[in-house]
This record gives C-alpha cells, structure tokens and sequence, in this order.
C-alpha cells in the first residue's frame, strides 16, 4: 500500500510538470513572433528577375551581381561583405559555378556564409552555416594556416539563379586594402 501511494504522489506531480511545460510551451508559441521563412534576399530576387540579352549558345553562366563592401569600425576591426548572383544556363556551369568557397585564417574569421537558389520556378532553397563543408586550403607550399568554408548551391540547375553572401572580419597588421 505504501509503496502504491509513493508511486501515484510521483506520477501526480510528473503529470502536473508535463501538463505545466505543455502549457507554457502553447503560451510561448502563441505569444512570440512567427520565424521569418528562409528565403532569398531582395537584392538576389531583383537579379534573378532581370532580363538578359541572348548569350552565344556556349555560354554558361552569367554573372548578375559581384558586390564588396569594406567596413571599417572605429576598434580597427575590418568587415567585409561578399555578396554574387550568377544565372546558370548550361549543365557545365555547376563545375565552375556550382558553389562558393570562402577563404580565412587565425586573422580572419568568417561571421557570416549563407547562399541560396531561386529556381527557374521561383521556388527558393536556402543553405547556411550548417551546411558548410570546411577543409585545409590546398597549395604548393609547405604550411599554411589557411582554411576553406564551402557551400554547394542546392538544385543548381540550368535556368537557376545562385547567390551568395558572406562576411569576413579581419583585424590586420597594417591597413590597406588591394582592389
């Protein structure tokens, strides 16, 4: 008996927590703002709704947007943003342009990599951060602590749109910027 009513007194409260977490999980869903759906920024959109010329047929791909902008903060820290929008017209145009790689090191950190697809159906698929693949940069020389962060564009198929857009952060020894 004893132990019986031990056991009903734990499953009571158990109930109760699990009712109460429930409930205040419904609460907090109806009373927080609804999650932005991840779509294509509006600057990838206007590129992807451009009107192109005719292109030779062997023509693969079609650069729509190469942006950089360099952002100097009062603390010496650097940012830049990447951003690119490239039209795929060909099959071959994944090799070259199927995805994008970012360069860093122990200097420069990457704080943002996010790219998307617009297909030729308007459908949008977004890939991010948690999607990349990092890897040692490859090259000719002994050692080197640089490193790649790369993204594969999802369904880049011809017809598609691609974009991208990444931040660097970089704190450098001495300032100058080669363009």
């Amino acid at each position: 008996m004893r132990k019986w009513c031990f056991r009903m007194r734990l499953l009571r409260r158990t109930t109760s927590l699990a009712a109460a977490f429930v409930a205040g999980a419904a609460l907090f869903a109806a009373l927080s703002p609804p999650l932005p759906a991840d779509s294509a920024p509006d600057w990838l959109r206007a590129a992807a709704q451009e009107k192109l010329p005719d292109y030779d047929k062997d023509t693969v791909a079609v650069i729509l947007l190469d942006e950089t902008k360099v952002t100097v903060r009062d603390n010496g820290e650097i940012d830049t943003l990447h951003r690119g929008a490239i039209r795929l017209l060909r099959p071959e145009a994944r090799r070259d342009y199927g995805g994008v790689e970012v360069n860093f090191d122990k200097d420069t950190k990457i704080s943002y990599v996010k790219a998307w697809t617009i297909e030729s159906n308007g459908h949008e698929i977004a890939v991010g951060e948690k999607d990349a693949i990092e890897q040692g940069f490859l090259a000719d020389i002994e050692y080197t602590d640089v490193r790649v962060k790369a993204l594969q564009f999802p369904e880049a198929n011809p017809g598609s749109v691609v974009g991208y857009e990444y931040v660097q952060r970089d704190r450098p020894y001495v300032f100058e910027d080669n363009w």
